[in-house]
This record gives C-alpha cells, sequence and structure tokens, in this order.
C-alpha cells in the first residue's frame, strides 16, 4: 500500500522510488536485457545494421535524437517495442 506521501509525490514529480521492489538478481537481469537491446541496435537513425554489421530487427522501433544540428552525432533515446530474440526475450510491452 503506498502512503499519501508517495502519492503526492507521484502527482508532482510523475514518479516514486520502491526500493527494494526488486530483487537484485531481477534488477541484473533487466541491466543485461537492456545492454543487449542497446548494442544491437541500429547504429543511427535509417540504419539496417548494428555496430557489428548484423541486421536489426525492426529498426524503426528505435529512435534517435540529434546531438548537433545536422545530425551527425545521434543517440539512441527510446526503443517503442523491444521484440524477442533467440530464446530469450528483451523486454515486456
Amino acid at each position: 500500500m503506498l502512503t499519501q506521501a508517495q502519492v503526492n509525490h507521484y502527482k508532482e514529480n510523475g514518479f516514486m522510488v520502491l526500493k527494494g521492489f526488486y530483487a537484485g538478481a531481477e534488477i541484473e537481469m533487466l541491466r543485461e536485457e537492456l545492454d543487449s537491446m542497446i548494442t544491437h541496435a541500429p547504429v543511427r537513425r535509417g540504419a539496417i545494421e548494428d555496430a557489428f554489421g548484423q541486421p536489426v530487427n525492426c529498426p524503426n522501433d528505435f529512435a534517435f535524437t540529434d546531438l548537433d544540428a545536422n545530425g551527425k552525432q545521434q543517440v539512441l533515446n527510446r526503443i517503442s517495442a523491444p521484440q524477442e530474440t533467440g530464446s530469450r526475450r528483451t523486454a515486456v510491452r
């Protein structure tokens, strides 16, 4: 059950911290999956290969933000529909 202070914090800030909500092993698994998704993301907007030259499933699911005016420097900022890779699920929608 949430306290009124937690509810108020969420209403003001749009998030809350729930310490101990996930076990350390669960957090580590999520970190590994996220690292894998980032590693196998397209190298830039419009690319269909990752940094290793491997094809990317659903490259349009990755969104990038330009770091400079001409768009030569980009950073991955969102993965909108994570896909299953191999026998492991990369994320839950």
